[in-house]
């Protein structure tokens, strides 16, 4: 019984295996590209969006539109995905490790000495320079959310109550002392301010 050769890709000195019918690998575009703009990461399933952009497996909780991870039926949020074996913790594991971030997990921050992750595509954590700045002219703090700025811009998640601008800062609720604005959520600093401003 002959067995099928995997077939290259096609790209000079590459040695992946093509894709599709294209007869290149995932990298040098062998297979469909997500259709969110700007995005250049392979379309996941029958969608023609990555998993970052919803393609792929849907997660099975009620309301929720991102993907499913790995052989689970829920998305990260959800508890899919794998999880890091430290006894104990729920948290996911972060790329080829069995850990998440904050038991070693992931990639690190280069900087000599410095044990903490490296943030997004950068190899340094926030703290030395690394992960997505504020676009804003001159500003280089960390753009906060799915925004392009940082907190005092206007990025990062906002508190849901109608003509208040503030931002979501910690997960301290106050819903006690705010029996009208259920679910704010501000940080254990600005407690007075809130308050004040809610004329509790």
């Amino acid at each position: 019984m002959s067995v099928r050769q995997k077939r290259k890709c096609e790209e000079l000195d590459c040695e992946k295996t093509g894709r599709g019918s294209t007869g290149r690998c995932a990298a040098h575009g062998g297979v469909i590209q997500c259709e969110e703009l700007g995005c250049d990461k392979s379309a996941a399933g029958s969608k023609s969006r990555c998993v970052a952009h919803g393609g792929g497996k849907q997660c099975e909780e009620p309301f929720c539109e991102k993907s499913a991870r790995g052989s689970t039926s829920r998305c990260v949020g959800h508890g899919g995905g794998k999880r890091c074996e430290v006894l104990e913790c729920v948290n996911s594991a972060v790329g080829s490790t069995g850990h998440c971030k904050s038991h070693g997990g992931g990639k690190r921050c280069e900087e000599q000495g410095c044990v903490k992750s490296a943030s997004g595509s950068t190899s340094r954590c926030t703290a030395h320079g690394g992960g997505k700045r504020c676009e804003e002219p001159e500003c280089d703090k960390i753009a906060r959310g799915s925004a392009s700025r940082c907190t005092a811009h206007g990025g990062g998640k906002r508190v849901k109550h109608p003509g208040c601008e503030a931002t979501v800062l910690t997960v301290a609720v106050v819903a006690a002392a705010t029996p009208d604005l259920p679910g704010t959520v501000v940080g254990a600093s600005t407690k007075k301010q809130v308050l004040e401003s809610t004329s509790i």
